[in-house]
């Protein structure tokens, strides 16, 4: 009786150790909070700016400039900066998502 309690402990205790081993990396960031692989938050300055300033600045990053109505494909690219921008021409968030 005792060996059959020894034994459930060591197959529970190995069960949490796999889903443990098995847990992918993403969850773990994610938990975290969000990253900032595409390094919005150096840019942050540029919110509430007019969107004119963007065509003299070059990124190093893909980017992606969302107006109202645009479309947006709703893949996660953690290295893209997303720059949205309202109907007045004005930057309103710098994030990478």
């Amino acid at each position: 009786m005792v060996w059959m309690l020894k034994m459930k402990s060591l197959v529970i205790m190995l069960h949490f150790g796999l889903v443990f081993l098995a847990t992918p990396v993403w969850a773990c960031e994610a938990a975290t909070g969000p990253s900032d692989a595409c390094g919005a938050s150096e840019l942050q300055y540029l919110i509430g700016d007019d969107a004119s300033v963007l065509e003299a600045m070059k990124f190093s990053q893909p980017v992606r400039f969302l107006r109202p109505g645009d479309f947006a494909t709703m893949d996660f690219l953690p290295n893209r900066l997303n720059i949205r921008i309202d109907a007045n021409e004005k930057i309103i968030e710098v994030a990478c998502d």
